[in-house]
């Protein structure tokens, strides 16, 4: 009678003939001698766990080499994936994108800003909102919030971006009086605050310059001192008045005769400017200093307008060299 007999640890089977089936030790013998078998295995291969076994890996005997960590993996990567290839649907890619986003760029701590500064008022209301969108943006880019409390690091970075944006607000709100023309003027004002002149002091002045100026002005500038003289004779005029040189100049260029006498009163005009510098080296020190600072930012920001062609366009040249030589 003929019997099938199959090798557990080769899977491979053999075909014998006899009057019974043969023992699990008779088996053992016939696989080693049909050479399926080099040796009789113990109960598990040394160095081979199930998990081995499940995957069809190679096994080990103490006669065997053990395989090599490089033979493992190269062996591994031929293997079909246990695990199945996860499929993420278009909506959490682009939220996954969204958080990353948030994560790196200063969306939130700029957002934040924006509504401390609204809730909270400027400078302090804007640094406080940048911090906690900093925080916000912190906790994006763990993917999640792991920790309410900040640590140490995440703090300092908190309080420094809260810092920037605050001072930034600080020094946008401030600007307006940083302008030197600005500040120029309010210093200017305030050494003029209850500060006056003496008329006949300014009356006498311009009578002494129209004496020395050519004809046919001299005449003319004559008859407009007159009438100007009716204002300020036998009076103390207060300097902020005379600092409204607009309404003066306006005033001057009617007496003149408006657009026919606009060269007498133009000459009229640096004539009573002079005259009111005279008298404020005296009785307003503060308004003279003020005025010859407005002079030399204002020669400065015509030289610096007429320079700025040149420096535009040599920094341009400068740049396309570099470029060339590159």
């Amino acid at each position: 009678m003929k019997y099938r007999i199959t090798d557990q640890v080769t899977g491979k089977t053999l075909v014998i003939s006899g009057d019974s089936p043969p023992t699990e030790q008779e088996a053992e013998e016939l696989f080693q001698q049909s050479g399926i078998r080099e040796a009789t295995p113990s109960a598990q291969p040394r160095g081979q766990s199930s998990f081995g076994q499940l995957l069809g890996m190679p096994q080990t005997t103490s006669a065997q080499p053990q395989m090599t960590p490089q033979q493992k993996q190269a062996w591994l990567s031929k293997q079909v994936p246990l695990v199945p290839e996860m499929k993420i649907d278009p909506l959490t890619q682009m939220a996954g994108k969204t958080q990353q986003f948030l994560g790196e760029s200063q969306t939130l701590p700029l957002i934040y800003s924006l509504l401390g500064r609204t809730i909270g008022g400027p400078v302090l209301g804007t640094g406080g909102g940048a911090a906690v969108g900093e925080r916000l943006k912190q906790m994006a880019a763990k993917g999640g919030v792991e920790s309410i409390v900040p640590t140490g690091k995440e703090t300092k970075q908190m309080a420094t971006t809260g810092a920037v944006y605050g001072g930034t607000d600080l020094l946008f709100k401030m600007l307006p009086y940083l302008n030197p023309f600005k500040t120029t003027g309010a210093i200017r004002d305030i050494g003029a605050a209850n500060k006056t002149v003496v008329g006949d002091n300014l009356v006498s002045y311009i009578n002494k310059a129209i004496s020395n100026a050519p004809e046919p002005f001299k005449s003319e500038l004559t008859e407009i001192a007159k009438k100007q003289a009716e204002s300020w004779a036998g009076k103390t005029i207060a300097i902020k008045d005379l600092l409204n040189t607009k309404e003066l100049a306006n005033t001057i260029g009617r007496m003149a005769g408006g657009r026919e006498g606009r060269t007498t009163a133009a000459t009229f005009m640096n004539m009573v400017a002079d005259a009111i510098r005279n008298e404020l080296k005296t009785t307003a020190p503060i308004v003279s200093k003020a005025d010859a600072l407005f002079s030399l930012l204002f020669g400065t920001a015509k030289q610096a307008k007429r320079l700025l062609p040149w420096i535009v366009g040599g920094s341009i040249a400068r740049g396309g060299l570099d470029i060339l030589s590159q």
